[in-house]
């Protein structure tokens, strides 16, 4: 079947240098949707009224804050699609351009009577979004397709892990601007900006990248897209509400708390202004990143939908711990941000990992990156309710009413990933696969039959017939 066809790359192995080409757009992703926090901080110093309050407002924060990740849903949507109808490649390299070109012009933001800084910020990272929206769907097709089935899961799960670099770095560079002497003004200009070093980095590689042979072989027998999608939705539809449940579920917590841990860590008496909120973000930075790596050595032997269970329940059990308890802690924040950060952590190691894993793994060639593009935008929707809702949740009820909404939340997900998500091992994935491609190739005919067309996929032997008269 051509749906268990390797990559260009099977020839030679899909290395370190593939994946950090592959991975770039994630580290530079996750430094632009983690930054934003902090720069929102210094604008906020930065830009007061005539009585020296801030001029900031709860809307202009959210807003700079949720329009990359709006940018986001509509890439994976849009981009994962068009993956599947135009190639991975001339699309991997399409994403990277956005990404670069949007953290550019984000750095080039000025405040105007006609548009104001904010709204510009908002315009610029909605672009950047649009392209890193459509870094999750082709990083994940395009290792899949290129790596080894033995290491597929593997090498997904390390290509992910450029995400933990990207949020260290985020902090790092922004602790380091707002160290020196540089002008307020300046630091968030260089902060936003630095977001577009990776992509110009990696865009000769990406460029210089191939094709993927599944991809290929799809492409030669496809007769319509939308036909797929049809089937697809038809035989995987449980997949889908389980990978895209969990994903949005997961990121209503994920991105909820990371693009406002400087409230957070500032409210617990952790420090204040942004020089104390980039260092706090950077050691919560600093305990999540190992979660990564721990996906990467334990997700084949403990399972992917275990470890997603697991991670999700420890979460659940952290988030309620701090919401319970989070007047005693007042009085011992080293051990709050230690616990805080451990929801990132298990987060890393369980679902956040996972959810990217199991759809780039899961469906088939033919509509592999709109299946994961339509999972991923799930959470980026997630994401930006918890961007819109967090700040007057907490004005309403309070922080620690979040943070047990937030155990809650990380409960349902553990429970909707046993209700709907696929249970499989990577030496069984090949079988998996293989029965519910028989049953996809089977209602494409259907869907074809019924539309009075010509059967996409027949039975083997005419299609072994059919692409022998072809080719004479």
């Amino acid at each position: 079947r051509h749906g268990m066809a390797r990559g260009k790359y099977a020839s030679e192995p899909f290395g370190f240098w593939n994946i950090v080409v592959s991975g770039v757009g994630f580290l530079a992703d996750a430094y632009d949707l983690f930054v934003i926090n902090i720069v929102n901080i210094v604008l906020a110093e930065q830009y007061t009224n005539a009585d020296g309050s801030k001029s900031q407002t709860d809307e202009d924060k959210s807003l700079v804050a949720s329009t990359a990740l709006w940018g986001a849903v509509a890439g994976q949507l849009v981009f994962g699609s068009l993956a599947d109808y135009i190639g991975r490649k001339t699309i991997f390299v399409t994403t990277l351009l956005l990404i670069t070109f949007g953290a550019l012009l984000s750095a080039f933001a000025v405040d105007s009577d006609y548009f104001s800084l904010y709204g510009q910020l908002a315009l610029y990272r909605f672009i950047l979004g649009f392209g890193v929206g459509g870094e999750y769907p082709l990083s994940a097709t395009y290792s899949s397709e290129s790596a080894s089935p033995r290491k597929k899961g593997r090498t997904i799960a390390l290509i992910f892990s450029m995400q933990g670099l990207g949020n260290l770095l985020a902090c790092v560079v922004m602790y380091a601007l707002l160290r020196s002497d540089l002008p307020r003004d300046y630091t968030w200009r260089v902060g936003l900006g630095f977001g577009a070093v990776p992509g110009v980095l990696a865009f000769y590689f990406r460029a210089k990248s191939h094709e993927t042979a599944d991809f290929e072989t799809v492409k030669r027998e496809r007769i319509s897209h939308w036909t797929n999608v049809r089937a697809a939705a038809r035989v995987y539809w449980k997949a889908m509400l389980g990978t895209a449940g969990t994903w949005l579920l997961l990121d209503i917590t994920f991105y909820g708390n990371g693009l406002f841990s400087g409230v957070i860590t500032e409210l617990m008496g952790l420090g204040e202004g942004s020089t104390d909120a980039a260092l706090n973000a950077l050691y919560v930075a600093l305990i999540a990143l190992p979660g990564y790596y721990l996906s990467v050595l334990f997700m084949d032997s403990i399972g992917r939908k275990r470890l997603q269970i697991l991670g999700s329940v420890i979460i659940s059990a952290l988030y309620l711990v701090l919401g319970l308890l989070f007047d005693d802690l007042q009085s011992l924040p080293a051990l709050f941000l230690i616990i805080y950060g451990g929801t990132f952590l298990f987060s890393n190691f369980g679902p956040n990992t996972t959810t990217f894993i199991i759809p780039g793994e899961f469906y088939p060639p033919e509509v592999r990156a709109t299946c994961h593009g339509i999972s991923a935008a799930a959470g980026k929707i997630g994401a930006a309710i918890a961007a819109y809702s967090f700040p007057e949740l907490k004005t309403a009820f309070g922080l620690p009413t979040v943070l047990i909404i937030c155990a809650v939340v990380g409960f349902i997900g553990a429970v909707w990933t046993v209700l709907f998500v696929p249970e499989y091992s990577p030496e069984q994935l090949t079988g998996i696969l293989s029965e519910k491609l028989e049953l996809y190739h089977a209602e494409m005919d259907r869907i074809n039959s019924e539309n009075e067309a010509k059967p996409l996929l027949g039975p083997v032997s005419q299609r072994v017939q059919r692409n022998a008269t072809s080719q004479l």
